[in-house]
């Protein structure tokens, strides 16, 4: 980002006030662009948020998007999703739910359902959290549950993504798992670092869409975790699409 300034005249002699206002307003205008530029900075991060917001004003400041919780592990709907997604709204925050599915408790597409419902909006983006413990043991049957899950949202004209990193993927999914590499990819690396340099390929992914860099950082009296774009901050030109088209493509045997 560059500002040009012109250097003032040495003498105020024989310079006409035309001149000299020109000069004054490129001087208004490059602090306008700077204080711009700062703008743009400050909000450069996005953020996943865990508990009740309770000053979504402040939060307006920091971001212009939020995914609140919306799933718990334990097989239902974050008692504050509702309402913390509707402040953000009121603020004009976009936002996109998040859910750690539960596995456990079986039928995935009626949690998608169940999550949709709770909702304000529709036709959105949903993320789902992939942590190795809180799946089972066979790894097929985890694939499953996450296309059945998957395609729930794709079928009400929503999208679906993945948060997860190389070791929870391979554990829960397996190393041999690309079915899913469609979907767009926020991948976990909590090092502080917003950079995404440091990725390394797995499930198929060649290029995530986020990095998810920092986790439980208190802003604005609430949990968040920050996530840095992967795809536009770091001079991909746009040409590879994220988003699943309307179809999953995966194996045969699932559907």
């Amino acid at each position: 980002f560059f500002l040009m300034i012109r250097r003032p005249p040495r003498s105020t002699q024989g310079v006409s006030s035309a001149a000299s206002d020109v000069y004054k307003r490129q001087i208004i205008m490059n602090w306008i662009l700077l204080l711009v530029f700062a703008t743009v900075l400050v909000k450069s991060h996005i953020y996943e948020s865990h508990g009740k917001i309770n000053d979504a004003y402040c939060l307006k400041q920091e971001t212009h998007i939020v995914f609140p919780r919306g799933y718990l592990g334990i097989g239902k709907v974050d008692p504050d999703y509702p309402s913390n997604f509707q402040k953000l709204l009121s603020y004009g925050i976009e936002g996109a739910g998040y859910m750690i599915p539960c596995f456990s408790c079986g039928n995935p597409r009626s949690q998608a359902i169940e999550l949709m419902n709770y909702t304000p909006e529709k036709q959105l983006r949903y993320f789902v959290h992939i942590i190795a413990g809180s799946w089972g043991s066979d790894k097929t049957a985890n694939r499953k549950f996450l296309y059945e899950l998957c395609s729930e949202f794709d079928y009400h004209g929503n999208v679906c993504g993945i948060v997860t990193n190389a070791f929870n993927w391979n554990f829960v999914m397996g190393e041999d798992s690309n079915e899913f590499s469609n979907l767009m990819l926020f991948y976990i690396d909590p090092d502080n670092e917003p950079s995404c340099a440091d990725f390394i390929p797995f499930g198929g992914w060649k290029i995530p869409k986020r990095k998810l860099f920092k986790e439980n950082e208190l802003k604005c009296g609430v949990y968040t975790n920050a996530l840095y774009d992967c795809y536009t901050r770091e001079g991909q030109n746009g040409s590879v699409k994220f988003a699943r088209d309307h179809q999953i493509h995966i194996n045969p045997q699932f559907q």
